[in-house]
């Protein structure tokens, strides 16, 4: 029993965290703003089923930064990507840190 709760404990608090911050930014080399292209969805639904997001750079800000980056992003997040939208993207090592709308 006490195994139960303190997995249902980790998995109430993992829920917690928003699904499009996922380590700091200030360890987060590569930053670039990208546009939506395409988005690949799960092939099963489950509480932490992830969207492949294709994004297409249209400029770096440092790093090393490919001209489509792929980055996985929980389908059920706080935040609905749209393709053809544009956002500010920090990865390390092709992990999302960070990701925000470029407000027009």
């Amino acid at each position: 029993m006490k195994n139960i709760v303190i997995v249902f404990l980790l998995l109430f608090f993992a829920s917690a965290v928003p699904a499009v911050v996922v380590s700091p930014q200030a360890n987060c080399p590569d930053k670039f703003i990208g546009k939506v292209a395409s988005i690949i969805p799960p092939a099963v639904d489950s509480p932490f089923a992830v969207n492949k997001i294709i994004f297409t750079k249209i400029k770096t800000i440092s790093g090393r930064v490919d001209d489509r980056v792929f980055v996985d992003i929980l389908k059920n997040g706080f935040e609905d990507f749209i393709v053809g939208e544009t956002y500010t993207i920090s990865l390390r090592e092709g992990v999302l840190c960070f990701i925000e709308p470029v407000s027009h």
